[in-house]
């Protein structure tokens, strides 16, 4: 269950990031970093509440495309009639969830709906509570990840990253899920010695890696689109690795790591880093000495 949402969550990011990316309202827009997060963030709270409403990943997927292509449509829209430059963040909720929500349910208002859903039974215990804890982080790992405030990146460029999210998403939330599973089962069988430790809490580890991301967004300078794929995809090797493992990376050590980076790389290129510390592979070496 939990891989399936995941999946399809990646899916309709890329495709969010393909229809976005052919507007020319948005490429032209001074305001295109903002536009693409209010989107994001709007998709994906769409994602979670059809998902929960529905219990279908079917009719989920039905109604985020659908208000993938509202957002985009009202985005066009506001453009042509020479409105302020600035989208309205309330204008443009409104406008989505009620295109891509209302049918959701009879008898309530997107409005409602929006407010009022509760999450409910998928299919187990361990699914639901997997399935929230991916849901309270995807809008902010899905941003880090793509690196919406980048000037430089175009929108197809921030498409381009979502696969190395896919894959971090399926390392940190699918063996965890494994496990509960494994536990509820060991419990029901009444078997008391299960003293298998659980991997580290997803929430951390999404955490943590948004910290180290946005710390080297932020100080080190003039990434580029090449070195930060490479930051991304060995950060999702860890990823792997560490899975295996059980020992995915915690949120005090990672804390230590971004003050780090703050005081002795603030300012400097990548290149510049790698040339003090004596790397060879500036991305891969700056992501070993960060996730030991």
């Amino acid at each position: 269950m939990i891989q399936d949402v995941i999946e399809k969550y990646v899916a309709l990011l890329h495709e969010y990031f393909t229809v976005i990316g052919e507007s020319e309202a948005v490429q032209s827009s001074e305001h295109r970093a903002y536009i693409v997060q209010l989107g994001l963030n709007a998709i994906t709270h769409i994602y979670k509440l059809a998902f929960f409403s529905s219990k279908h990943l079917a009719t989920t997927v039905a109604h985020t495309q659908k208000g993938i292509y509202c957002f985009v449509e009202y985005i066009d829209q506001t453009y042509k009639l020479g409105t302020p430059s600035s989208v309205d963040y309330m204008d443009a909720l409104a406008f989505i969830y009620d295109k891509a929500l209302t049918d959701l349910c009879v008898h309530q208002s997107a409005y409602n709906n929006m407010l009022s859903v509760a999450a409910k039974e998928t299919t187990s215990k361990e699914d639901t509570e997997t399935t929230h804890l991916l849901f309270a982080r995807l809008s902010v790992v899905a941003s880090a990840f793509c690196w919406v405030a980048h000037p430089g990146f175009s929108v197809i460029d921030q498409r381009d990253l979502v696969s190395h999210l896919a894959v971090f998403l399926l390392h940190v939330y699918v063996p965890y899920h494994q496990q509960r599973l494994q536990h509820a089962q060991h419990q029901h069988q009444q078997q008391s010695n299960n003293d298998t430790p659980l991997p580290r809490r997803p929430a951390e580890v999404i955490d943590a890696v948004c910290m180290y991301l946005e710390t080297v967004q932020e100080k080190i300078t003039d990434i580029s689109k090449a070195q930060y794929v490479d930051v991304l995809a060995n950060i999702t090797k860890h990823m792997k690795r560490s899975a295996k493992r059980k020992n995915l990376p915690s949120l005090d050590h990672i804390t230590d790591i971004c003050l780090h980076l703050s005081v002795h790389y603030d300012g400097k290129t990548l290149h510049e880093v790698a040339s003090e510390e004596g790397w060879k592979k500036p991305a891969e070496d700056l992501v070993k000495s960060s996730f030991r």
